[in-house]
This record gives C-alpha cells, structure tokens and sequence, in this order.
C-alpha cells in the first residue's frame, strides 16, 4: 500500500470514530432524559395521589355538610310540594349577601314571592323581636333605615350576619328638608350611606322614598321633584323600591295585628312579586305581633320569602310630581 493510500485510510477511521462518538453522545443524552422523566414521574405521583386524595375528602366533607344543613324555607316548601305551581330553582346560583350568608338570585324568581321590608328602623326594640321571628322561620327580609344610634350598630351588623337586605330610607325623614331640592335629597341618602358604611362596612346601593316615590306632599316643597329625583337616582347607580302590598301600619300606631294580617291575606297576588310595606318602630309593636301570622300563610299558600337584592326586579308606584 502506498503511503498516498496509508493517509487516506487514516483519514476515513478517523471521519467514522467521530461520527460514532457523536452518535454515542447523543444516545447518552437521550438516555439520560429518559431517565429523569422516569424518576420525575416516580416522585410526583405519591404527590399528585395525595392532593387528589386530599380533594376527594373535602369534597366528602362539604356532602355531608350540606346534607346536614337545616333546609330554608323555599327547598321546605319544595321538598313538601307546597307551592304548587311554583317556578323551580334548578340551575339557580348562589350570590353571596352580609357575611356568611347565601341566598338565591331573586330574579330567578318573580311569581309567589314575597319581600317582607320594613321602614323607619332600626328601634332598640321592635326591629331584635323582629330579627328574632325572622331567624326561627329561616325568612330573610330588607331593612330600610334612618339616622341610628351607637347602641343601634350591633342589631345592624346582626342584619347583615344573618342574610338580610339594608336599603336607605335617609338620614332625615322630614320632608320639609329632604324633599327642598334634588341636592338636598341626593345629599340625605349620602349621608346615611357613608355612616353605614364606615359603621358596618355595608355598602347599601337600595333606596325608598320616604313617603314612596309616588307621594304628593312632596309637591308642597319642590313642583316636579320626584320625576327628577327617580331619574337620578338611576343614572347615579341606585335603584329604589316601592310596595304593592301594604299591611295598614302606617295609618297609626299599635294598629291591631289582626287587621294587618287581613290586609296581607288580602293583598297577596300569586302572580306577581309581593313587597309588603311594614314598619319596625317603637310604636309598631303590632306589626312584630303580625309578623309570624304573615309568614305561616305565606307558607301555607306556597310563597317564597326572599330579601331584596340588586338583582330583584324593583316594583315601582306612578310618579305624581
């Protein structure tokens, strides 16, 4: 063999052992990562079982804690086929009102329902009588206050602890004052809303006229201001309710329970939305006396019994001025 030929072929093992060297690294890394993809797999999974683990038992927890739970009034009245011919709920979602409170969305549900509100509270009497029938029968209601006492936030924060609805009624109900100019009134909601808030940390977006949104004394004080005040209340981002159900409370004071329950007996319409007008004064001693009476027949007769939201389609009186 040459010397020529002797360097060619030198040349060509050499050419072959770096192609083998590389062929070998490239298996060595692909060896490896196969490897650390094994051992990762092998110390995750003991981790990945135990959280699924883990997410299986609290899922059980909360089954058997919602098995335990005492039922509201509306699955009462649907596990007994009480309301007959009432809407169902399947599909509803849960919204979240004062703290640790769930109730449904009430415009799921318009027909058979009934809002119980009740005005110019909160009293150091009346309203914890009230508070206390409503929790027996597991019944959320609203709330519309005034101006209140330091001895008065405790009975607040137990409204908002136990699921019900503050709206605003203002801080002053002289109508002579509130009802002077739409500043004056805009500034009297305002007033009462701060305080609230700052007070409990309830933010109340809910107004009621003092004297409904229909009212004519208003006329006295300010020609036209209801018109201009419904519309600005709804463009400033509040909604105001009204009533279509009215127990006859306000007419006097101690009016007997009795013919307050006769007014709701007889007021009550199966086919629309129900905000009963109630006050929770002092001087409403009866209007507590009422109170049970009115929700065992609203029981009875297949209601539903819900506090107002911001999603309740708000019922609304004819503007007269």
């Amino acid at each position: 063999m040459t010397t020529k030929s002797r360097e060619n072929t030198g040349r060509k093992r050499r050419r072959m052992t770096r192609l083998q060297r590389e062929r070998q690294l490239r298996m060595r890394l692909l060896i490896c990562c196969g490897v650390v993809l094994v051992l990762s797999g092998l110390f995750a999974a003991p981790e990945i079982r135990a959280a699924l683990g883990r997410r299986q038992i609290q899922r059980d927890m909360e089954a058997e804690l919602d098995a335990a739970r005492p039922q509201s009034v509306p699955e009462r009245q649907a596990a007994g086929g009480e309301a007959e011919g009432q809407e169902g709920t399947a599909g509803d979602s849960d919204i979240l009102v004062g703290e640790n409170a769930v109730v449904e969305p009430e415009v799921v549900r318009e027909k058979k329902t009934v809002y119980l509100t009740f005005d110019d509270g909160p009293s150091m009497d009346v309203t914890p009588e009230i508070l206390d029938i409503l929790k027996k029968n597991d019944v959320k209601a609203t709330f519309f206050i005034l101006n209140y006492g330091e001895k008065s936030i405790p009975i607040l924060e137990r409204m908002v602890r136990e699921g019900h609805t503050i709206g605003i009624h203002g801080y002053s109900h002289d109508y002579a004052e509130i009802y002077a100019s739409e500043d004056a009134f805009m500034n009297n909601i305002q007033k009462l809303h701060d305080k609230l808030l700052e007070d409990v940390g309830y933010d109340a977006r809910i107004v009621r006229f003092p004297g409904g949104s229909s009212n004519t004394i208003s006329e006295k004080y300010k020609k036209g201001i209801m018109k201009k005040l419904t519309k600005r209340l709804e463009k400033e981002g509040w909604k105001y309710l009204d009533w279509n159900v009215s127990t006859g409370d306000a007419e006097g004071n101690n009016v007997p329970s009795s013919q307050l329950v006769k007014s709701v007996k007889s007021e009550l319409k199966p086919e629309q939305a129900n905000v009963v007008l109630l006050h929770d004064t002092s001087s409403k001693q009866s209007s507590a006396d009422a109170l049970q009476n009115i929700i065992d027949f609203g029981i009875e007769n297949g209601y539903t019994f819900c506090p107002v939201t911001e999603d309740t389609t708000m019922v609304h009186h004819k503007v007269n001025n």
